[in-house]
């Protein structure tokens, strides 16, 4: 059995912030996060966890993940 520690990151793609516009007065703008900064965030987080599983929590699961094996490692027992 591997041995593991879970992390949950939840990252919101699109997200609404209230911005004040010239005039003074505070409108919704949607914005999304930029294609790039995830990629950035996947290959940062594979190369340094070895993995990373990419889920979302408000539907049934249906996971896409990217792992590599950790072969500088032995595999350690509980007793």
């Amino acid at each position: 059995m591997a041995q593991y520690t879970r992390f949950e990151i939840y990252i919101p793609v699109v997200y609404t912030s209230i911005e004040t516009t010239e005039s003074g007065d505070k409108q919704p703008v949607i914005h999304s996060l930029d294609d790039g900064l995830l990629r950035l965030f996947i290959e940062e987080a594979t190369a340094k966890y070895h993995g990373i599983t990419q889920a979302n929590p408000l539907a049934p699961p249906l996971y896409k993940g990217w792992w590599r094996p950790n072969e500088r490692r032995e595999i350690s027992w509980i007793s």
